[in-house]
């Protein structure tokens, strides 16, 4: 590995990052790692099944099915999940979690360049229901027209302007008086000069 100017060589410990995924609890590390959270979130999902209606989840559908279904869907996305071999890593440890088959577990590895929440929420945008899910929050204070902010814009433009255009001001008087200051000693030194000649004469 070169840092900088330095070079140095990692070995087993360049597995760490990775395994901290996947790191059983205990009473060094205190929370649920990877696996456990994704059927945490499997596990919340299908407990509502039996509670909703049959138009939203389908005739005959059980708490089991939603489970397998989604254990079928799982998708990596993040900056996290551009690490080589999580995927396959994450399908074993779910598989021997669970006692599941090989055919159970299905993890889709992210994308390149992962773009995994855009598409998503364009998907999830592009639904017929959709609009039947948008949360709006009210603004707490009035906006302001639009005309009132052009107007603050163009006072801020004229603002910086005239300044600008005073500076440009400021520097020609400085550079007349500069120009008159030599003038005056340029014809104190011919008076001078003058004066000393007729003298000598």
């Amino acid at each position: 590995v070169h840092f900088g100017q330095a070079t140095f060589q990692v070995g087993w410990e360049r597995f760490l990052a990775g395994e901290m995924l996947f790191a059983q609890n205990d009473e060094s590390y205190d929370r649920d790692n990877l696996p456990s959270l994704v059927m945490s979130a499997i596990n919340a999902a299908a407990k509502h099944v039996d509670g909703a209606s049959d138009s939203i989840i389908g005739d005959g559908t059980t708490a089991t099915d939603v489970r397998a279904s989604l254990l079928q869907r799982i998708v990596l996305s993040g900056g996290s999940a551009a690490m080589p071999g999580l995927a396959e890593r994450l399908t074993y440890e779910l598989r021997r979690a669970e006692s599941l088959s090989s055919r159970a577990v299905k993890v889709y590895p992210a994308i390149p360049r992962d773009r995994g929440t855009w598409l998503g929420a364009s998907m999830l945008a592009g639904t017929s229901t959709f609009a039947e899910h948008w949360c709006v929050h009210a603004p707490t204070t009035p906006v302001p027209p639009k005309r009132s902010i052009r107007r603050r814009a163009m006072d801020t433009i004229a603002g910086i302007l005239a300044a600008a255009v005073d500076a440009s001001f400021q520097v020609d008087e400085d550079e007349n008086d500069n120009v008159s200051a030599g003038s005056a000693d340029s014809d104190d030194d011919d008076d001078g000069g003058g004066g000393g000649g007729g003298g000598d004469g």
